[in-house]
Order: C-alpha cells, then structure tokens, then sequence
C-alpha cells in the first residue's frame, strides 16, 4: 500500500484499484487493500445512495428491489414485502402522514419487542415510523416509534 496523502476528500470517497479509501464525517480516513477486505470475509459496498421516498396511497403494494423509503398515506395498505431471503440485509423505512395503518401480507415481521414474526407493521397514527431489515428470514423492525 503506498503512503500516499489525500486531502479534501469528500465523504465516502473510495479510490479504484486495489486500495480503498474511506473518508469519514471528520475528515479522517482508512485505507485497506481489497486483499485485507477478502481474507476478512467481508463484502465490499459501494456508497449508500437511496431512492427518493414512494407515497402509497393503495389498499395494496409491492416492494420493489428499489424502494428505500415509503410514506403511507390516505389508506390502510398491505405490503407484499420482498421475500427476506433474496435481500438480506437490505433496509426499508416506512412511514405513515395520516390515520393508516401497514401491515404486511405475510407474518414475516419481527416487532421490536418480541422475536415471533407477524403482520404488524405500523399502527394507524400518523407520525408513525419504522426501519425494516431482512435478516434472510424474516423482516425485523430495528426501529420506530
């Protein structure tokens, strides 16, 4: 690895090659060779870039790949989620504007305070929110409110 010095990186930044550069919020970084990321079994992800949030305003919905984010508003909805073993790790924020509650179309939900999965998604109250995580079984409610 060579000693090279970078400055007034932006955050994220990552270098092409065999090296990588992470640049952190206080102008710190870290550099590894793609071999040290390997032989630690570890995946390398690019930079997060979300989608812009989806408003569903349907009885009825269906996760794509590429929803990041989803406002629930006007309606009681019911999410078919994305099977959780074909994103796992994969991350979902909901959340609702108005008196309506998600629920998912299958019991593949992990509430937070339990580890027996159910439909139970968001409660109909507006200002709810969740963050959903497939954890290859299952989507798990990391947070909400």
């Amino acid at each position: 690895m060579s000693n090279t010095t970078y400055t007034n990186l932006p955050v994220g930044t990552s270098l092409t090659g065999t090296e990588i550069l992470a640049v952190v919020q206080n102008g710190s970084s870290v550099r590894v060779t793609t071999s040290q990321v390997a032989a630690l079994g570890t995946t390398i992800v690019g930079p997060l870039t979300l989608k812009a949030p989806s408003t569903i305003a349907a009885a009825t919905y269906s996760q794509s790949a590429s929803d990041a984010s989803l406002i629930i508003s006007t309606t009681n909805c019911t999410i078919t989620l994305l099977t959780p073993s074909s994103c796992s790790g994969q991350i979902l924020f909901v959340k609702n504007i108005t008196n309506n509650s998600l629920t998912s179309a299958s019991s593949n939900v992990v509430p937070l305070g339990s580890a027996t999965a159910g439909t139970a998604i968001l409660s109909a109250t507006a200002g709810k929110f969740a963050m959903l995580q497939s954890n290859g079984t299952n989507w798990v409610i990391m947070m909400a409110n």
